[in-house]
């Protein structure tokens, strides 16, 4: 049986995406291929297995921190801290004869140097992009760093044997970046967690209970949904609190919350602090729904890790996302609800729907729609991606 080591940075940080990310495609391998994972770990990351091996740097992150606060987009590949972890990492995988493909997984970015020495000792470098790199639009670059990112990201594409993208939005926009590298370039989904859909999910009773999970900042903001309430308060008969909540687990921007406030919706929309994985679970069971924002303002090249747990849960998505859109596809292609900008009245309508009857969309969506996100499903698919490099 082939080996494979995955070289995650955050791997076992339970407050990382990246690191839960990986963590659950290696639960999907098992029976599949024989997998190790090399980390740097946190203080707050699990104890490791017999296949996950804990790769300890001198703590020189807060050189990283002045980078991000001088450039987010400097720090997409230039990082001393990890540099020097790579040179630790490159030491000790030069000596496992018996790993056959390595794939090194960003974020963080600066990770996908290490792929140079993979070449070195005639491994299969895989690359693997759990966010975009030039198509981020959260990071903030001038003119002069864009074209550094761009020069790394083809790099990176010209190196690797195999790339992974996570959605189809950035695929289309790499195969026609790189068309001469196309055939190398795919697409391997996020992973839920195991066993969501057996969560005992009770009948609900109370307000009508949506939840956002995440962070909300920049230009993933609630305005629509604050248009939307202030229809709804005008429609309704009493007090739209009364029988109405939305929940926000997760950081919200203080200008989120001023905005919440400056529309008098402190009494519908509750803010709660990010919690446990096993916390945020029970939340889930108890509501009637799923919010999940993207920007409006850009095509979103994202795809919301959430999206696959809120999957898992079988209960109604209404999303707010552009036209081009990860989020949007896979939301319409599941049967669930999505706007975009002007159309809160839609969505206002559709709120007064759900608090007249809170199971009227309880049919109209895809419930087997979340098996496509199990770990030993998008395991499976990547093993199937390893074989054709052989």
């Amino acid at each position: 049986m082939n080996k494979l080591l995955c070289v995650c940075f955050p791997y076992g940080n339970n407050l990382d995406p990246s690191g839960i990310q990986i963590k659950r495609l290696n639960s999907g391998l098992k029976g599949y291929i024989e997998t190790l994972v090399l980390y740097r770990g946190y203080r707050n990351s699990t104890v490791p297995n017999e296949n996950e091996i804990q790769a300890k740097q001198i703590g020189l992150s807060f050189l990283d921190r002045l980078c991000f606060y001088i450039s987010p987009a400097l720090a997409c590949f230039f990082s001393i801290d990890q540099y020097l972890w790579i040179v630790k990492v490159y030491n000790r995988i030069k000596k496992m004869h018996d790993v056959d493909y390595i794939m090194i997984s960003s974020c963080p970015f600066p990770l996908q140097i290490l792929g140079l020495f993979v070449k070195r000792i005639k491994k299969k470098y895989i690359a693997q992009f759990l966010d975009p790199l030039v198509d981020n639009t959260y990071l903030k670059r001038s003119f002069i760093l864009n074209i550094f990112l761009k020069k790394y990201e083809r790099f990176i594409v010209k190196n690797a044997d195999l790339v992974i993208l996570n959605n189809y939005v950035v695929y289309s926009l790499f195969s026609r970046r790189y068309s001469e590298y196309v055939d190398k370039i795919v697409v391997l989904p996020h992973c839920t967690e195991n066993n969501l859909n057996v969560i005992q999910n009770g009948r609900r009773s109370g307000k009508v209970k949506l939840i956002h999970a995440g962070s909300l900042y920049g230009e993933r903001k609630i305005t629509e949904i604050n248009i939307a309430l202030k229809e709804m308060k005008q429609k309704l008969e009493g007090k739209l609190s009364d029988c109405f909540e939305i929940l926000l687990i997760g950081r919200i921007d203080n200008s989120i919350k001023e905005e919440i406030k400056q529309c008098n919706n402190e009494d519908i929309i509750r803010i709660i602090p990010p919690v446990s994985a096993t916390a945020l679970y029970e939340y889930y069971s108890k509501v009637d729904g799923f919010i999940v924002v993207d920007s409006l303002n850009v095509d979103n090249v994202f795809f919301p890790s959430k999206l696959c747990e809120y999957f898992s849960f079988n209960k109604i998505i209404f999303g707010f996302s552009p036209k081009i859109s990860t989020t949007r596809d896979l939301l319409e292609e599941s049967g669930h609800f999505c706007f975009g900008i002007g159309e809160s009245g839609v969505f206002a309508q559709t709120l007064l729907n759900l608090i007249k009857d809170r199971y009227c969309y309880d049919e109209i969506f895809d419930k087997m729609y979340y098996k496509k996100f199990l770990p030993e499903v998008v395991g499976q698919k990547f093993v199937t991606y390893l074989k054709s490099l052989s």
